[in-house]
């Protein structure tokens, strides 16, 4: 990835569309957050009987911890924890699969956490919400509901007469389904009345207005320990070489050592006069390597925290230190600077000024949010989501494991038998990514995911066990049948496979479900206002 796009993922916001629109739903942590606080209106009205895995399992099949999480002395039980889940899975506009339910899984459970950490700060904060302002907020919340179900007064009038109900009692009906819980509302107001204090300490003059339009052009060098977590082979090895000399496998802190040990090597050859531009060329893992590393003219706001601050000290001809980075660690030269202001800058500078303090004031809220995570004494005891979070720090050693208790002690884990097979996949261990897929395929609810099916075809494909390839691979087109486009994607994949193994029948099927989802969703291969996808 170049280092132009590494930005922090949640403070990008979502935006969705419909019809013809976009509208943003705020930053990934705010829809998780609003995405709990949903589930726990609902959850107040709502009596479970358990999750499905709860609902199929037998008192002693699943050994799992009676706790999920612990963040300092807030514990979140197993059973609301999955209570939330089976809420979440059922809202859902389509039904998830199986390789989904893991990001829902940790979703979930970072939207709880940041929940929690976010209403504790908010207290420590000497945030209050008074009666009143509880009282308020339902008002609104209710008239906003009222107004987007019926936003001509002809119906509502019609609706009332039908009802036979005045407005007054509508809007109390309307209250008290949806919007009772008052704890569930004074809870929102201290989030958003904190998101406000943040916002609120956050300042900037004209000079740094100013400064937030200099640029840098940098080159770097990014040394990387997913390099040494898994070398790429010069050619591929006998099976008397792989035998007599196994591959190395290193921990996530041993790989860290290594990249900046080398990392240090370049810096002093640098040092020593060494060309910059030819050791990225011949050492860098940025995309931009085969160009020196030059990654062009930048301004603040487009890299990582680290690595601006470090590329915006530097003076022209300077290089920085180490600079580590969750990509890795990097060493940066800026070639040179310059003040890009806008022409119409001094005539609206206001409105500069507000860019620069909004954009300023999202980032403090982003960072806020984050050192509360950092500073909170968080355990996982669920193995599965533990090694999600080993996962997004790229140790799949230990994720690996972790993964098998969880499939081990809970024969319902299908989630966690899907993440085992993508690993042992990616390790070429492909007998165990069958086996784990073998697994998922025989669950009652695994054996509806085409995903699922798509993959154990693949891999059976490759092992020359053709027959009963094209078994799972017919199962997943059958899977796939409904007329969504992630089902589209699946059927592209079938079709350049049936291809491959000369199945002209089963290809031209393929091509109907295509052209006739296309037909449906209003899809031209070419043209203005298409959607160009693939197949086409």
């Amino acid at each position: 990835m170049s280092i132009m796009r590494l930005r922090k993922i949640f403070n990008r916001p979502v935006r969705m569309r419909i019809g013809k629109r976009s509208i943003s739903l705020g930053s990934p942590l705010v829809v998780i957050f609003w995405g709990i606080v949903v589930i726990f209106v609902i959850g107040a009205y709502t009596t479970f009987s358990g999750s499905p895995q709860q609902q199929r399992a037998g008192p002693q099949e699943r050994e799992v911890s009676k706790l999920v999480c612990q963040v300092g002395g807030f514990k979140i039980p197993r059973r609301q924890f999955e209570q939330r889940l089976a809420l979440m899975v059922k809202n859902q506009p389509t039904k998830i699969d199986i390789p989904e339910l893991a990001y829902i899984k940790t979703s979930l459970l970072d939207g709880m956490i940041q929940r929690h950490l976010m209403l504790e700060a908010a207290r420590a904060e000497g945030v209050k919400v008074s009666g009143q302002e509880i009282t308020g907020e339902q008002d609104q919340l209710v008239d906003s509901a009222i107004s987007r179900r019926f936003p001509d007064q002809k119906d509502l009038r019609n609706f009332l007469q039908q009802q036979q109900i005045s407005y007054e009692q509508y809007r109390q009906k309307v209250r008290e389904d949806y919007y009772g819980d008052e704890d569930v509302i004074r809870e929102d107001l201290l989030v958003r009345r904190l998101e406000d204090l943040v916002k609120g300490r956050v300042t900037v003059t004209d000079e740094q207005v100013k400064e937030n339009y200099t640029e840098v052009k940098p080159q770097h060098i990014l040394i990387s320990p997913d390099s040494f977590l898994n070398p790429p082979a010069e050619k591929e090895p006998t099976d008397a070489e792989a035998e007599a000399q196994p591959p190395l496998s290193l921990t996530k802190e041993q790989a860290e050592a290594k990249a900046q040990q080398k990392a240090e090597q370049l810096l002093q050859q640098i040092k020593e006069g060494a060309d910059f531009a030819q050791l990225a060329k011949e050492n860098s893992e940025c995309p931009s390597a085969e160009k020196g590393g030059d990654l062009g003219w930048v301004r603040r706001g487009q890299m990582v925290k680290e690595f601006e601050q470090a590329a915006f000290a530097l003076e022209v001809g300077q290089i920085s230190n180490i600079v580590k980075t969750d990509y890795g660690f990097h060493i940066i030269k800026v070639t040179d600077r310059r003040s890009n202001l806008p022409d119409d800058f001094e005539e609206n500078k206001d409105n500069y000024k507000q860019q620069v303090l909004t954009r300023r004031q999202e980032q403090a809220w982003g960072e806020y949010q984050d050192s509360l995570e950092k500073e909170a004494n968080i355990q996982i005891f669920d193995p599965e989501l533990k090694a999600n979070k080993l996962l997004e720090k790229g140790n799949k050693n230990e994720a690996m494991s972790l993964l098998a208790e969880a499939a081990e002690n809970d024969p319902f884990n299908m989630s966690a038998r899907y993440q085992l097979a993508q690993l042992c996949r990616q390790a070429g261990e492909n007998a165990a990514a069958v086996k784990y897929l073998q697994q998922i395929a025989e669950d009652s609810e695994g054996a509806s995911s085409a995903q699922v099916h798509l993959e154990l075809g693949e891999l059976l494909n490759e092992q020359g066990m053709t027959e009963e390839a094209l078994a799972e691979f017919t199962s997943a087109s059958d899977w796939a049948a409904a007329p969504q486009y992630g089902n589209y994607f699946i059927h592209t994949r079938l079709k350049t496979i049936f291809q491959d193994m000369e199945k002209p029948d089963l290809v031209k099927q393929e091509d109907e479900w295509m052209a006739e989802f296309r037909k449906q969703q209003n899809i031209g291969p070419t043209g203005p206002g298409t959607v160009t996808l693939p197949g086409d």
